[in-house]
This record gives C-alpha cells, structure tokens and sequence, in this order.
C-alpha cells in the first residue's frame, strides 16, 4: 500500500522526470556526436542539454497521442469482439459487467498472453524493417508502440512482484531509448545527405581559412563542429577563434 502523501508522490516523480531528461538529452546528443567521433560530453553544459532534449518534445507528444490512439483502438475492438460474439449486445449493467469479467480473464489466460506475445514479437520486427527501409518518423512511432507493447505483456507474463510504477518506467525508459536512437539515425542521415558545407575565416594574421569541402553538423554556445567526408575527420572549434562562417546549404543526395 502507498501511505505516502501527494506531496511526496509529485517530489519523487519530479526528480525521476528531471533526472530522465537530463540523461536522455544528454545520451542523444552523445549518440549523435559519437557517430562522427567526438566526445560530446566534453563540450556540454547542463543548460545545452535540456534545450536540446526539449527540440525532441514534439515529437514525444506527437508518439503519445498515437499511443493513446492507438489503445484506445485496442479497447474498442476488444469490447465490439466480447460485446458481440455470442450475438449479443450489452443492453444492460449486467452485460457490462460480463464484458469486463470477459476482457479480464482473457488478459489472465497465459495462453493468450503467449499468442499476443508472439504477434507482438513479430509486430516489432517489422517495425524494425519499416523503419530500416524507410528512416521515417512513423516508422519510429510503429516501432516504439509496439516494443512497449510487448515489454507490457512480458511483464505479465513472468508476473514480476513490481510496482505499477516501476513497471511504467522500464517501458518509459525503452520508449525513449528507442525513440531518440532512431530519430539520431535519421538526423545523421539529413546532417550527411543534406550538407551544410562551411567555410571558416580565423581571427589570425594570416586568416587562415577551413575551405568549404567541410559539413556543419553541430554547434554549442561555445564550439561548433566541422566534419570533412572525405578525410573522415571532425574539426572542434572555439567559436571565440574566428572572424566569421559561411555557409552553402545543399540538396545533396
């Protein structure tokens, strides 16, 4: 039993909700820059990490209006199917109460937990093919609900003695790790097949230039982040060390 008071249930789900974003801002940005091999968290400040985690909120809010969606979908199948199976409408209190005493005991049969489980597993591989053909936000949006799906029936499955809490948070946790792995797949791509090629002029005597055959794929307050394709080479600069930066954005494929 929960004995603890509102206030101490909202301090606790703050700092828990505080420490995710700081951490899954803080391993997005680390995902992205690894792929071009630089040690983000050397240039990172706490402030920068939760900008950059809250430019990924639309779309967590765009994930979860399909998962409401989506379950709500779920529901109203599952009740037309118990509703009306035996031909027979829910006319009264009683068949309600025989819905709901149906739609429980099924989701309490292990057998039919097995046969979601499998259908799900196989949901979620193409999910993972969808979205290797395609690098498209649905198919992240696909995949993610159906991941979190079937880590939900797992759990009943194996009947873990965890909270409710608990178990919210191992699919929150997924959810997110899913959702910002992919969306790095897809924002390397547009960083790679959409360059910004840049060209820097030093504050030097000499103004030693960074010709343009060098692609922008990031910055913070202080450096930005100059990756050269064809060396496979990434440029960390103090923004404190030049004059000016000019960018040529291009469509290429």
């Amino acid at each position: 039993m929960n004995n603890k008071s509102l206030g101490q249930n909202i301090t606790e789900y703050s700092v828990v909700i505080s420490s995710l974003i700081l951490f899954f801002g803080f391993l997005k940005q680390y995902w992205f820059y690894n792929a071009f091999n630089i040690n983000i968290q050397n240039f990172l400040s706490i402030e920068e990490v939760l900008i950059m985690f809250l430019g990924e909120l639309p779309f967590i809010v765009k994930l979860m209006l399909f998962a409401i969606a989506y379950y709500i979908i779920l529901f109203l199948v599952a009740k037309i199917y118990f509703t009306y199976k035996d031909y027979k409408g829910f006319n009264n209190e009683d068949n309600e109460k025989k819905f709901h005493r149906e739609f429980e005991s099924f989701f309490e049969n292990k057998k039919n937990l097995l046969i979601l489980l499998i259908i799900s597993l196989i949901l979620s591989i193409i999910g993972v093919f969808v979205f290797g053909l395609t690098y498209s936000e649905f198919a992240i949006v696909y995949l993610t609900l159906m991941s979190c799906q079937t880590i939900y029936i797992f759990l009943d499955i194996v009947e873990l003695d965890i909270s409710d809490f608990l178990s919210n948070m191992i699919v929150l946790i997924f959810s997110l790790s899913v959702v910002l792995y992919c969306k790095n797949i897809i924002d390397i791509k547009k960083v790679l097949n959409n360059p910004v090629h840049s060209e820097l002029i030093y504050k030097d005597t000499d103004n030693t230039k960074i010709d343009s055959t060098n692609i922008l794929i990031g910055k913070t307050n202080s450096y930005l982040f100059l990756f050269n394709p064809k060396d496979n080479v990434t440029k960390v600069i103090k923004s404190e060390n030049f004059i000016c930066l000019k960018n040529n954005y291009s469509n290429g494929k």
